[in-house]
């Protein structure tokens, strides 16, 4: 479109090939181009295809499509459209750790008596093994 317009400009002043090629920048001073140098440039940017530009676009296109064709995606949104969460149904649950208390269930001194006497029964089974081998010879 601006380049319709500076065609448009340069066809007002009678410009038909510009004599400033260089000295001027942007579409401001595209008009001092010509008009038949604009209308070429209208007409390459008209002729050119989106493929020439993207060249993976075919293969984002058949992604595109497998993606589309693929009813799981659509199973999985009807399912996480069921559940609560996204409802005021869902409450999230969010804990202190500072705040915490631990409470310990182990009986430390019911583990202590009770290495003692398999510790004491253990070691009496050993002693009278040992009688019985000593003896033996």
């Amino acid at each position: 479109a601006a380049l319709t317009e500076q065609v448009q400009i340069a066809r007002t002043i009678d410009l038909d090939v510009g004599s400033f090629t260089n000295s001027f920048s942007g579409t401001e001073a595209a008009s001092l181009k010509g008009h038949v140098v604009l209308e070429k440039d209208i007409e390459l940017i008209q002729s050119r295809k989106v493929e020439d530009f993207i060249p993976d676009l075919a293969r984002i296109e058949f992604s595109q499509a497998e993606l589309l064709k693929n009813k799981e995606v659509k199973r999985v949104e009807m399912m996480l459209a069921k559940t609560p969460i996204g409802t005021d149904q869902f409450a999230a649950a969010v804990y202190n750790l500072d705040t915490l208390v631990y409470k310990n269930n182990t009986k430390t001194s019911l583990i202590l008596a009770l290495s003692i006497v398999l510790g004491g029964m253990l070691g009496i089974f050993v002693l009278l093994i040992r009688n019985v081998l000593i003896k033996q010879d």
